[in-house]
């Protein structure tokens, strides 16, 4: 059965942030009701599975406006990278050649560059298992002796 406007609210309120209760007195005339009634009625609502449909539906459209994808950071940081670290030129007076006085921002280009190093993993760290080497290392050398005694 397709959701009221109320059940819709109550949903959309959940999805907000709200408690049960205060999605349900927001969407609902609760004045007359006593607390432990706006309560339990709040709880079953929520559990409706028509409700729960609605808000996963939210959900998805929620995600879906706030993906950004790797490739979009990147784009964005190295635009970011690029516009900071272009230099000012100022032309003196009474003078055809321009002078660079400096980057805008270098602070913020570092740190754009920073950002995309570590995206692209340039500068991660790298974790080697010395455990695994010793070990192999030993079945090496048990496999050595085993082939010197001839078996």
């Amino acid at each position: 059965m397709p959701l009221t406007e109320k059940q819709r609210l109550f949903a959309r309120e959940l999805k907000a942030g709200a408690t049960k209760s205060d999605a349900y007195r927001k969407a609902y005339s609760t004045d007359k009701m006593k607390v432990a009634t706006v309560n339990r009625k709040a709880c079953v609502l929520s559990k409706d599975p028509d409700v729960v449909a609605y808000m996963a539906e939210l959900e998805e459209k929620i995600e879906a406006e706030f993906i950004v994808t790797a490739a979009q950071k990147k784009m964005w940081l190295a635009d970011i990278a690029e516009t900071h670290m272009r230099k000012v030129m100022v032309t003196a007076e009474g003078s055809d050649e321009p002078q660079c006085m400096g980057m805008v921002d270098g602070k913020t280009a570092i740190s754009a560059i920073s950002e995309l190093n570590k995206m692209d993993g340039d500068l991660a760290s790298q974790k080697i298992d010395l455990n695994a080497n010793i070990e192999q290392a030993d079945r090496v050398r048990k496999l050595q002796e085993r082939l010197a005694r001839g078996k």
